[in-house]
């Protein structure tokens, strides 16, 4: 479900579409990918927590059209420093 991200837009952005309009979704489970992939964000999967597993499920071929989306880091410190 996309509504919060939407609410979000609203709230934060004045009903900006920023994630449409290179935003980014940061996650370390399948779900938070599929997610960010259906607000129209780039998924960002973060090694920590469960990342580590969530990045092996990416490798399986029911997981292609998310694994050719999503950017990987190894934590967040590292996806904000790619930022600059």
């Amino acid at each position: 479900n996309i509504a919060m991200f939407e609410r979000a837009e609203r709230e934060i952005f004045g009903n900006q579409a920023r994630f449409k309009n290179g935003g980014f979704y940061v996650g370390h489970r399948m779900k938070d990918l599929k997610a960010g992939l259906r607000a129209g964000a780039t998924p960002v999967l973060v090694r920590t927590g469960e990342g580590e597993q969530t990045e092996e499920a990416l490798q399986k071929f029911s997981a292609e059209k998310v694994r050719k989306k999503t950017k990987v880091f190894d934590n967040l410190l590292q996806f904000a420093q790619a930022l600059k």
